[in-house]
């Protein structure tokens, strides 16, 4: 009988030790890597696949559901998902927006659903609805299930989104269960489409989409759990004038010419250093800076100017942070290596 892994979605066997899906005990639910994920928290064996955009929403399109399109708050640039109006454009979609409480609470909710249209917009998609949790989806989790229940149309709710924004942690919150599907700040650990009952109808979990994100393939595991925070992110602030470079971790840095009484506030992880220093002596402590956990080692740094949205804006490392930056500045650059995405929006907070 062919029996699913209930973490992560794969057909469980017992033939391979070395393959994917392997379980040593017969008639268990979970393969051996969700198994020693669930119970000791061993993501060394982790299974790991890299979904594109395409190959999961032409499965999701074929389904008579209501969608859920599941978004990172704090990584809300990096949870965009590329060809969902293409694909999903004629369905009815929710969208959710997962860890709402790694934001400051000084963040209105006004502020959150300007950068949510924002969002939209940018993905030509219109939602009948938008919700937002946090705390591993228990903060919040009587609105949302109040809004599923609204549609009344559908008993199957299809969880859709990018790796690490939280749809399988959601789906355990919405299923009442602990860990049923496997989480870990591991990108892709939910392989297949996998189901669960709730009462109010059907939840399905679908793998996350990795887009084009090769930053998380560089880093080491311990790097990895730096960038997925679990407390509420503390804004740092500099006042900078003349020529500063900022450093992020031993990413890169951020080159500032000519600035004026400019504020920059730092929205990262706790556990990310922030190092500020002379423009002209930026590239002498390139190799220091580099035995910094949060680096890939040995990199190039490639320049790339940045276009000043004033008089506010961020600037997004995507898959570690933001940085706001208010005031006058004569020009801006980052040298980061070319596996890290730098973006430009307005102003988040």
């Amino acid at each position: 009988m062919i029996k699913q892994c209930e973490g992560c979605g794969l057909i469980i066997q017992h033939t391979q030790p070395d393959q994917p899906g392997y379980s040593p005990k017969e008639g268990g639910v979970l393969c051996q890597s969700c198994y020693r994920l669930k119970h000791y928290g061993d993501i060394s064996k982790v299974n790991l696949v890299q979904v594109d955009s395409d190959t999961v929403l032409e499965k999701l399109r074929e389904m008579d559901a209501l969608f859920i399109w599941v978004v990172d708050l704090f990584h809300l640039s990096e949870s965009m998902v590329s060809g969902v109006s293409r694909h999903l454009g004629d369905k009815d979609i929710l969208l959710v927006g997962t860890k709402r409480e790694l934001l400051p609470k000084t963040v209105s909710h006004s502020k959150i659903m300007a950068q949510i249209d924002d969002f939209l917009r940018e993905a030509n998609i219109e939602v009948v609805d938008t919700v937002f949790v946090g705390n591993q989806g228990q903060h919040g989790k009587e609105d949302l299930v109040y809004t599923l229940k609204q549609h009344k149309e559908y008993n199957k709710f299809v969880f859709f989104g990018t790796t690490n924004a939280g749809k399988s942690t959601l789906i355990n919150a919405l299923a009442e269960k602990s860990n049923t599907i496997s989480t870990s700040y591991l990108p892709g650990t939910t392989l297949d489409m996998l189901v669960v009952d709730a009462e109010f109808g059907t939840l399905i979990d679908s793998p996350g989409i990795q887009e084009s994100t090769p930053l998380i393939g560089q880093l080491p595991l311990k790097a990895l759990a730096l960038l997925q925070p679990s407390k509420p992110i503390k804004p740092i602030n500099y006042q900078l004038n003349g020529n500063q470079a900022m450093f992020i971790g031993g990413l890169g840095y951020i080159a500032f010419s000519d600035a004026e009484d400019l504020s920059v506030t730092c929205y990262l992880p706790l556990g990310i250093k922030v190092h500020r220093t002379k423009l002209d002596r930026a590239e002498s402590q390139v190799e220091r800076l580099q035995q910094d956990l949060l680096s890939i080692k040995g990199s190039r740094l490639v320049q790339h100017s940045i276009k000043q949205i004033k008089p506010k804006f961020d600037c997004v490392i995507h898959e570690v942070g933001f940085i706001c930056i208010t005031g006058n500045v004569g020009a801006i650059s980052t040298y980061f290596p070319k596996e890290v995405t730098v973006t430009t929006r307005r102003a988040y907070i």
